[in-house]
């Protein structure tokens, strides 16, 4: 893309930096509707409450890399509407490398990661404590995320809590593709939820039902 047509746009809550053609648009707009639910409740609601989840990571693979940030938003399974939402910056695992492209999407340095981040521990009960397993896990490629909260989890000793959340998992970017990402766990879940509200207004409910 030439550098004529690359703009940046900041989204005001992170400070995180997207790049593309019309992107500030897109992003600005999304991010303006990221807390409000759907203009009415759904007919066919959700079996259970989503909860939107982004990690970021210090490379691509689980059992070489490390999560260094949560970002996470509950919705309700009526309305979409934000319930609550929870992020952290976890310190990296001391053993565990890092992929210079992953590092590079997120932008933190290790020096960041380990003067701001939590204990891993730490994170993992908070996250529990905010917003316990009853629910179904969402996000944009959700399948990334959930083997490598598993891995966050099983470090943490926490195993038994990841098999009792639902198996079943909601891939926004399954359904869709046209939504510009942030890099920063909390904006991400929160731009991925938006992505997901404008979605089912979409997609027949029948056919949610079946999905989930």
């Amino acid at each position: 893309m030439p550098t004529s047509d690359i703009k940046q746009c900041e989204i005001e809550t992170s400070h995180a930096r997207v790049e593309g053609r019309n992107e500030c648009k897109w992003v600005g707009d999304l991010h303006m509707s990221a807390f409000s639910g759907l203009a009415s409740p759904l007919k066919t609601p959700f079996p259970k409450d989503l909860l939107v989840l982004d990690l970021e990571t210090t490379g691509t693979d689980p059992v070489l890399h490390s999560t260094i940030e949560i970002g996470a938003v509950l919705l309700d399974r009526h309305t979409l509407e934000e319930v609550k939402a929870w992020s952290a910056v976890i310190k990296r695992q001391e053993r565990n490398g890092t992929n210079p492209r992953s590092m590079a999407l997120h932008g933190r340095s290790l020096d960041n990661i380990k003067s701001t981040g939590k204990d891993a521990r730490q994170a993992v009960e908070e996250f529990f404590d905010m917003f316990g397993t009853d629910y179904l896990l969402t996000g944009w490629n959700i399948g990334f995320d959930v083997q490598f909260l598993r891995a966050l989890l099983r470090h943490t000793g926490h195993t038994d809590a990841f098999d009792v959340i639902d198996y079943h998992r909601l891939d926004v970017w399954s359904i869709s593709q046209f939504f510009s990402k942030a890099h920063s766990g909390l904006e991400d879940a929160r731009i991925t939820a938006t992505a997901l509200r404008r979605l089912v207004q979409l997609v027949p409910h029948s056919s949610l039902a079946v999905a989930v």
